[in-house]
């Protein structure tokens, strides 16, 4: 029976919610996760607890004292490492043009993974575009300059919509982020 404001037709909308609940609970009462599923959903929690932890440490929230204690507490799984798996989610979390610094520091604290030569790798393509952009912004402000005839520390040329610029930094930017790859791939062998 439905009433006039409607309440009658949620409560018989909760009952076949509740019967169909029901049904499916029954079905399924006999099943059970082989281990594999169950190391598999094991897998998953430690992988989302482990990301939760490297986010709280990156953001500034734990310290290394305190993210060592929380990674301790993870459940270990037979067939796979949490080391593993830390230098796993943090090497994928490093690229050319984000800041690394706090990732850089887990590696070698949390993995005891030797970083110097990803630390050389993002520092020498940090001071190449760095270069390469200050360069470009020189010639730019020449060109306005001597064409327009404006000048100044106020004139700051758009550098975002220079299409030599961007062709000059996706040239060893390429190489660069083989590099990156090829030294990420040997710390996780």
């Amino acid at each position: 029976m439905t009433h006039r404001d409607g309440t009658g037709l949620q409560e018989v909308e909760m009952g076949e919610i509740k019967s169909t609940l029901d049904l499916v609970m029954e079905k399924t009462r006999h099943m059970t996760m082989s281990r594999e599923e169950r190391d598999a959903q094991k897998f998953e929690e430690i992988h989302k607890q482990l990301n939760g932890l490297i986010q709280k440490y990156t953001d500034g929230l734990l310290r290394k004292e305190q993210f060592l204690k929380e990674f301790e507490r993870l459940d270990l799984i037979e067939t796979r490492s949490n080391e593993r798996m830390l230098r796993k989610e943090i090497l994928e979390r490093i690229e050319l043009e984000s800041e690394t610094g706090s990732l850089l520091r887990l590696l070698d604290f949390g993995c005891g993974v030797d970083i110097k030569n990803l630390d050389t790798i993002l520092s020498e393509f940090t001071t190449q575009r760095d270069a390469v952009r200050d360069d470009r912004g020189s010639e730019l402000q020449e060109v306005l300059r001597k064409e327009i005839g404006v000048s100044g520390s106020a004139v700051v040329p758009n550098m975002e919509t220079d299409a030599y610029l961007e062709e000059k930094l996706g040239g060893f930017e390429d190489d660069f982020r083989k590099r990156l790859d090829a030294e990420k791939a040997r710390l996780l062998d």
